[in-house]
């Protein structure tokens, strides 16, 4: 069973590219942005956020497809699912809960003075607090929780490699990239990020003639 303990790489040099990647598909309109980006880096190997789907469904779909005809070796990564069940365990409960008290909420409206009396109120404040409770810690959960198993998974394989410089690539949803590269940069990971709508973010670096560029486009 994994400990979520992030372990720095050391005497490795790592850059990462992010890409924003809301699903699997890849439309028409940017596959031969896909192509030609897929062509001017030599990855060592690629990872792709699960999104919720199993690896029968990643294992399926146009991203995987196509980062195989490159020969690129991809893993899909995510929260261990026992991990989640724990967690999501907590907000399951207190769902319940919610539900339990919304009945009870419900009933006084048989009342004369129904869910405007004192107990009507606090029913509501509790309800209100509870549901409040649970958007937090799902939240949490998505955005705090899940990257830092991100992180760790792509540490920990690229940690395998016996080269001491490495080209990683990761897509992620968008709302997961600030975090992201929050903890990368921390354990001293070169980012860059691209969503193929705007100019890098930060800084590319030209494998070939080892050279950082300011706002390069990825063409």
């Amino acid at each position: 069973m994994e400990v979520l303990e992030i372990e720095p790489v050391k005497n490795k040099r790592i850059f990462l590219y992010i890409i924003e990647k809301e699903d699997y598909k890849i439309s028409h309109v940017k596959v031969k942005i896909y192509e030609d980006f897929l062509k001017n880096y030599k990855f060592d190997f690629a990872t792709i956020d699960l999104l919720g789907k199993n690896l029968k469904q990643l294992n399926n779909s146009p991203i995987a497809k196509f980062l195989e005809d490159f020969s690129i070796e991809f893993i899909g990564i995510d929260i261990p699912e026992y991990v989640k069940g724990y967690l999501l365990g907590e907000i399951s409960d207190k769902k319940e809960q919610i539900k339990e008290l919304e009945s009870e909420y419900e009933s006084l409206s048989n009342d004369p003075s129904g869910k405007e009396s004192f107990k009507g109120q606090n029913l509501k404040s509790w309800i209100d607090l509870l549901k409040e409770e649970v958007n937090d810690k799902g939240q949490y959960i998505k955005l705090k929780v899940k990257p830092q198993w991100i992180v760790k998974k792509i540490l920990d394989k690229a940690r395998t490699y016996k080269k001491n410089s490495l080209i990683l690539l990761h897509f992620s949803p968008g709302k997961l990239v600030p975090e992201l590269q929050k903890l990368f940069r921390e354990f001293k990971i070169n980012v860059i990020i691209n969503d193929f709508n705007t100019r890098v973010s930060d800084r590319t670096f030209d494998v070939k003639n080892k050279v950082i560029t300011s706002n390069q486009m990825l063409k």
